[in-house]
């Protein structure tokens, strides 16, 4: 991002925080104004994305083959190192 675009921006936003904060101080605009305003805020956010980010079927079944194999040798190791550590048994 170029830095007079970010500076346009951040302008921008610092306008609309006054805004509201005149409104809230002053009471002359009313609630829906009010919101109206942090909306168009929150719109003008760099990165207003959050959460997970979404997969591709073809990527999710990667992934689900890549942890079952993952999964798998976890367990082989586990019952490995379960059957070296065993106490032995007399024969009878």
């Amino acid at each position: 991002m170029d830095l007079d675009r970010t500076i346009t921006e951040l302008s921008r936003q610092q306008e609309t925080i006054e805004r509201v904060v005149a409104a809230l101080k002053g009471g002359q605009e009313t609630i829906d104004c009010v919101i109206a305003s942090l909306r168009e805020l929150k719109g003008n956010a760099v990165s207003s994305r959050r959460g997970r980010k979404s997969m591709p079927p073809e990527e999710r079944r990667m992934v689900s083959a890549r942890m079952k194999a993952y999964w798998a040798a976890r367990r082989r190791l586990r019952a490995e190192r379960r059957s070296i550590l065993a106490p032995a048994t007399p024969d009878a």
